[in-house]
């Protein structure tokens, strides 16, 4: 018997860098987000041997340790077993997560295991948490037990699903849906569009800053722009207007370039260039340490000739369909378990509140 629960990844159109702690404290962040249907699914499964048992797809790694053991560790499965120490473990249980895309590529990887993961133990121990309680208790574990703080939107909106606001404040965080008709949708499915930036991104040797906790005054302008910048393309969303969706995105990924590490910018350049030249009206980078992403935009007329033009100089296209669904137990697994499976291997600690 086993429980899947997915989340689905997220994109970041507009107010980059306003989530950064400095900034929210002094002057409230505020981001644009969407869900899509690529997903983290985080399947669990009883294990006879008396442990948590976690096994990555990802990062090819295996961890068996014995129930309630706090050794965290600093490795990639730090996150999940932090998570899985968070429930009261009583019988041994195997936890199998696999991503439909490549981890630490900008995407939020790890904001979609841990929202894939908390509402599937969470449901194995009897409990449906709604989108709130898994984002809250997602900062939760990752503050208390981890001591990292910043990327909130991401647990948000992944757990919500769809296009939101997320409004970050000191103290709090509100998440503002928008409301896309099935004709905006189908229209946006086709005008925007997601590249990989390919094996030679990011440069040999570089090294992500370790922390955005502190943010320097003279990144307030750039930040300024940004968020009134992401305001406006919650309208261009919702009336479904490529065109000005892509003129937003090029004054924000304008604004963007001047808080970029210099070492990232040339390959983003150039392929932003070819983007240019061959249709997109505007868009954006993201990135991690393992690989990046293109977002762009542009009319249906030059779709193909756009895929065609990054295609040649090494991207890959990610085709893709923007959902409105969060995390969830798939339901007809969920059907199964309300007939009668025992969910009751687990009792947990003080999940909700």
């Amino acid at each position: 018997m086993i429980l899947v629960a997915r989340a689905p990844f997220c994109l970041t159109f507009g107010g980059k860098g306003t989530d950064a702690p400095d900034y929210v404290r002094r002057c409230g962040g505020l981001m644009l987000n969407a869900t899509i249907g690529f997903y983290m699914y985080s399947i669990i499964s009883p294990d006879a041997n008396q442990g948590v048992q976690i096994v990555s797809s990802d990062y090819r790694l295996l961890s068996h340790r014995p129930i309630r053991e706090d050794l965290i560790g600093e490795d990639e499965l730090s996150l999940p077993r932090a998570i899985t120490y968070y429930f009261n473990i009583r019988d041994g249980i195997t936890i199998f997560l696999a991503s439909q895309i490549p981890p630490e590529n900008g995407m939020g990887f790890s904001g979609s295991m841990t929202a894939a993961l908390i509402k599937g133990l969470a449901f194995w121990s009897g409990l449906d948490l709604g989108p709130t309680e898994v984002a809250e208790l997602a900062d939760t574990i990752i503050g208390d037990k981890l001591k990292l703080w910043g990327n909130r939107h991401i647990h948000h909106a992944i757990a919500f699903g769809g296009f939101n606001y997320i409004r970050l404040s000191k103290g709090s965080i509100e998440v503002v849906p928008l409301r896309l008709s099935p004709p905006a949708l189908q229209i946006l499915d086709q005008g925007v569009l997601l590249f990989s930036l390919g094996r030679s991104f990011p440069p040999s040797g570089f090294k992500l800053p370790a922390t955005r906790s502190q943010i320097g005054r003279e990144a307030f302008p750039h930040l300024h722009a940004i968020k009134g910048l992401a305001q406006e393309m919650g309208d261009a969303l919702v009336r479904a207007d490529l065109a000005a969706l892509g003129h937003l995105l090029n004054r924000s990924w304008s604004e963007e370039r001047a808080l970029m590490p210099e070492a990232l910018l040339p390959w983003i350049d150039h392929c932003y260039e070819v983007a240019r030249r061959n249709g997109a009206s505007g868009g954006r980078a993201t990135w991690g340490k393992e690989g990046g992403f293109l977002l762009l935009c542009c009319s249906p007329e030059h779709r193909e000739t756009l895929i065609t033009a990054l295609q040649d100089v090494g991207l890959v296209h990610y085709a893709f369909k923007f959902v409105q669904q969060g995390v969830e137990v798939l339901p007809w697994m969920e059907s199964l378990l309300l007939q009668g499976w025992p969910r009751q291997a687990f009792a947990t600690q003080d999940i909700v509140g």
